[in-house]
């Protein structure tokens, strides 16, 4: 066992024997690059991060919290605690990182997660289910092990690209570049990490998800946009002379730009077509519950998790981002031509709140002018209090809500007038 661990073990049992503490409990402290200690607390619970001394300890300090809690003593001793290998925890959370890590709440289309020899999450779900604004935002820890830190984190890298998330914002894309970056790899990192690396951990972001190639969302929408419609008997008629004997022309759009494509072939294995003067061919397989497909394109092997929220829409994880692929020649649903806009129009008259919450505070009233960047009141969220400033100089013409009511995003809390 490494000596600073041994250090750890010392100090906790000290703290513990010095206040005749006999339960679980976590003592944090804050260590320096001189193995300095910094006591901050202690909880007298175990902590959340408690997986991962499980991991290289191969202790269930649940049960042993239990086993206390009744009366009985430990099974081992401090002697007995030996540290094996390397954990890394990463908390999984429903929050926008691009939006100041905003909380996210709303309905999970897809949650799947990773499974493996290494590989543990402590979730609460086993389907998806809504994101609510009513408590913390973490949706689950995952925790990888390895035998040493190189290896924890490489099965950590693969655990979060196996992790598909649909329907809200998440933060997975973002734990994903931390893992990867120059820094973390030489273990040159602080408590100030985030902070002072954000902007260039987003941009990582971003360059890694324009590094995968329109075609291959192209070709997973169009595999599975065509799947249901083809035979699974390979000697049927349609089969032999074409899809209703027509040539399917689809049009699928990405990132705001169009694909018009020309279906060649495909059966329940194999997609061909031609988009931008070029022939595509893929070969793929559709999970039974159809939110996974693995494919070959160009030589290369694929897989994503799908989802279909709606008629001609596709929501397709790759490598932890997610894309969206609408086919624009397949009519939507009629509600999408009924939505009326719920948020702040253009010219910043209504004002709504950026996630569902509780109003607790309202500093202005109806007739008080504002300036842009007045603080008209606060929503909480998530455990975050939200302040919403005003956008523009303008006059508090009618207040919609009252403190203590729990509004959406689709709820007007103020319409301001503009002033001239």
């Amino acid at each position: 066992m490494p000596r600073f661990v041994e250090v750890f073990f010392d100090i906790d049992c000290a703290i513990g024997e010095a206040v005749k503490y006999s339960s679980a409990g976590t003592i944090e402290f804050l260590v320096d690059k001189n193995l300095d200690f910094y006591f901050l607390e202690m909880n007298t619970r175990i902590q959340v991060e408690h997986p991962v001394t499980e991991f290289i300890t191969g202790i269930d300090i649940v049960e042993e919290q239990l086993q206390i809690a009744a009366g009985e003593k430990l099974w081992l001793d401090q002697s007995d605690m030996k540290a094996v290998g390397h954990a890394i925890e990463c908390r999984i959370y429903a929050e926008d990182p691009a939006n100041n890590f905003l909380p996210s709440p709303g309905k999970f289309l897809l949650y799947q997660k990773p499974i493996g020899k290494y590989i543990r999450v402590d979730d609460a779900m086993t389907e998806p289910f809504e994101v609510t604004s009513h408590f913390d935002p973490m949706i689950a820890k995952l925790v990888c092990y390895g035998h040493d830190r190189e290896q924890a984190r490489t099965n950590m890298l693969e655990a979060l690209e196996n992790y598909g998330l649909h329907g809200i914002k998440n933060n997975i894309a973002f734990l994903h570049a931390i893992l990867s970056s120059k820094e973390f790899i030489t273990n040159d990192i602080s408590t100030c990490f985030c902070s002072l690396h954000k902007d260039s951990l987003l941009a990582s972001m971003e360059k890694d998800k324009n590094s995968i190639p329109s075609l291959l969302s192209l070709s997973i929408a169009l595999a599975f946009s065509n799947a249901d419609h083809v035979c699974s008997n390979s000697n049927a008629l349609w089969q032999t002379i074409g899809y209703w004997r027509i040539i399917q022309q689809p049009v699928l759009e990405i990132n705001d730009k169009l694909f018009p494509c020309t279906i060649k072939h495909q059966n329940t294995d194999t997609l061909v077509f031609e988009t931008e003067n070029q022939t595509v061919q893929v070969h793929f397989t559709i999970s039974d519950n159809k939110n996974r497909i693995e494919l070959q394109l160009n030589g290369e092997a694929y897989s994503a998790f799908v989802s279909h929220p709606e008629n001609g829409r596709y929501l397709i994880s790759l490598r932890t981002h997610t894309f969206e692929v609408v086919r624009k020649d397949i009519l939507p649903f009629p509600t999408e031509f009924n939505l009326a806009p719920a948020f702040s129009n253009e010219s910043g008259k209504n004002i709504s709140s950026p996630m569902p919450g509780k109003v607790i505070k309202i500093l202005v009233n109806a007739g008080d002018e504002v300036a842009a960047g007045d603080l008209l009141m606060v929503v909480e969220a998530m455990k975050m209090e939200n302040n919403i400033l005003s956008p523009t100089h303008s006059t508090v013409e009618q207040i919609n809500i009252q403190v203590g009511d729990l509004v959406d995003t689709n709820t007007t809390l103020i319409h301001l007038s503009n002033n001239t």
